[in-house]
């Protein structure tokens, strides 16, 4: 957590020290869920023949790419609901809120669920398609 005078600090063009405050927990909330949620959930993306890979900062959200590894990787559908409930689980309030539009597509077949948890941060999860070769 940040400490009062942290919170403090002024950003130049902003609307004040709330901004700060609400970055830096935004921030300290997305490496939280990170740490708790990427091993199980590598775990089950493997038992589901998939392969997950993280870029991003993890600033204001959590990016994750899973692939598929396996001839008998599962549909995305189900490999996203496995993805949703260890989030639900690992949060403090078992909150997991996928956008209405989810599945979105993306470049390349790609297909993205934006899962949002407590502290105002999301997992933005992206499957590649399956047999693409």
């Amino acid at each position: 957590m940040i400490t009062e005078e942290q919170r403090q600090i002024e950003v130049a063009g902003r609307h004040g020290p709330e901004v700060v405050g609400y970055v830096i927990d935004r921030a300290t909330s997305c490496l939280r869920m990170y740490s708790m949620t990427i091993d199980p959930l590598r775990k089950v993306a493997r038992q589901l023949g998939y392969a997950i890979t993280t870029h991003g900062s993890l600033v204001k959200d959590i990016d994750l790419l899973a692939i598929p590894w396996t001839e008998d990787a599962v549909e995305a559908e189900v490999l996203a609901a496995a993805v949703i409930e260890i989030i639900r689980a690992a949060d403090e309030n078992e909150f997991a809120i996928v956008d209405r539009d989810c599945p979105r597509p993306k470049p390349h077949g790609r297909r993205c669920w934006s899962i949002h948890f407590t502290g105002g941060g999301f997992f933005d999860f992206g499957v590649m398609p399956r047999g693409a070769g």
